[in-house]
């Protein structure tokens, strides 16, 4: 397995043991090989990280990652600290991948730390493990410069059908998401549900998506889809392996919502998602969402993986729920400790998220409507793509 356009080159026996290690472990967005690649490759001055161990030719773990050298950041408020830039190993979401022995965990535990050690990396990452995944643990308690972060991961077993799904509901909730629909196909005309599934779709989708990004407060605080290299390489990846699923929603002359995901067997990952705050009063989102489930279960997808982080609308349409780390390790070197610093922060921002309690939603939406206001104009033309009403 080659990387084209970098330095390194993962070695074949470190992808097969990526490979056959995938047959028995769980195969996510993140971890598939084609779109890792694809990342890689459209990711200017980042390199892979791939270890494997063997016994008895046979692999015990792999772990997938990557290193590059980028800048950390602090949220304060919704906003940001001054950032400061350190090289990173990251290991990616799914990316550690073992037989389920103590020995390989333990193995996988040595490797990272290994980096940090020999200061080789200032920071590693290790993006939403399980939390009760022994690594976790071994990790905090071996390398005394850590952190822990957790997030709810979500999914929703979807019903059988898109009636059973509205019976599911209460009376009052049925009413509200028929009446939402209603209320918005009659303010924009005709509302048409667009299906992004193929390569020659990819570059105008993204376009699109990234307008609507920009207008609202993701783009205020540069997070969310926004067409970068990267992002537009892994989902043109999945489109050319059969496996992207991205949905517009779309007016006469524009697309006002979208979804970004990729369907993986029985299961839809959820990536991206974002509405033009134009719509927000008309409920552009909601609606979009309930089309997307009616449209997945027409294809017979099981379950909808919203992935990491909480929302509202997650725990609306929520049926699984666990909890997710991800362990930040910091080397002794200069720029190790003061990434470490800006953790601090990191974590005192959330503990006052936390501390607000009820009133932490609140916050949030009239600070996300103020970084809307100040939010570019977006052009979200309407594109050309395979549509279902």
């Amino acid at each position: 397995m080659n990387v084209a356009g970098n330095n390194n080159v993962i070695h074949e026996q470190d992808a097969q043991a990526w490979l056959r290690l995938l047959r028995t472990g769980a195969v996510v967005p993140n971890n598939s090989p084609e779109r890792y690649n694809a990342v890689i490759k459209a990711s200017a001055g980042t390199l892979p990280w791939i270890r494997s161990e063997w016994r008895d030719d046979k692999p015990i773990a792999a772990v997938i990652g990557k290193v590059a050298e980028r800048r950390i950041t602090s949220p304060i408020a919704y906003g940001f600290a001054p950032s400061l830039k350190a090289k990173c190993l990251d290991i990616v979401y799914g990316g550690i991948l073992t037989d389920g022995s103590a020995s390989a965990c333990d193995w996988v535990v040595d490797r990272i730390v290994e980096e940090l050690q020999s200061h080789r990396v200032d920071v590693a990452i290790i993006h939403h493990i399980r939390s009760d995944h022994r690594a976790v643990a071994s990790l905090l308690s071996g390398w005394s410069h850590s952190d822990e972060a957790r997030e709810p991961h979500i999914r929703y077993q979807l019903a059988p059908s898109p009636k059973a799904h509205l019976d599911a509901m209460s009376r009052k909730h049925r009413y509200n998401v028929t009446r939402s629909e209603k209320l918005l196909r009659k303010a924009c005309g005709e509302l048409t549900l667009s299906v992004v599934d193929s390569p020659s779709e990819v570059e105008e989708f993204s376009a699109c998506a990234a307008a609507i990004t920009s207008a609202g407060y993701q783009g205020a605080l540069n997070v969310g889809f926004r067409a970068l290299p990267a992002q537009v390489a892994a989902i043109r990846a999945e489109a050319e392996a059969g496996r992207l699923l991205c949905y517009g929603l779309k007016t006469p002359d524009k697309m006002i919502a979208y979804w970004v995901g990729c369907r993986y067997g029985d299961t839809y990952f959820g990536e991206a998602t974002a509405f033009h705050p134009e719509y927000r009063s008309l409920s552009a989102g909601s609606v979009l969402l309930q089309l997307v489930f009616a449209d997945l279960i027409s294809r017979g997808v099981k379950e909808f993986d919203y992935g990491y982080g909480d929302a509202p609308y997650k725990r609306m349409y929520g049926t699984e729920f666990w909890d997710e780390s991800t362990v930040s390790l910091y080397a002794t070197t200069i720029r190790g400790r003061a990434a470490r610093l800006h953790s601090i922060v990191r974590a005192a921002a959330a503990a006052a998220s936390r501390l607000s309690g009820p009133y932490a939603q609140r916050i949030k939406t009239r600070w996300r409507k103020r970084l809307e206001s100040r939010a570019k104009p977006a052009d979200t033309r309407a594109s050309s793509d395979n549509s279902t009403t």
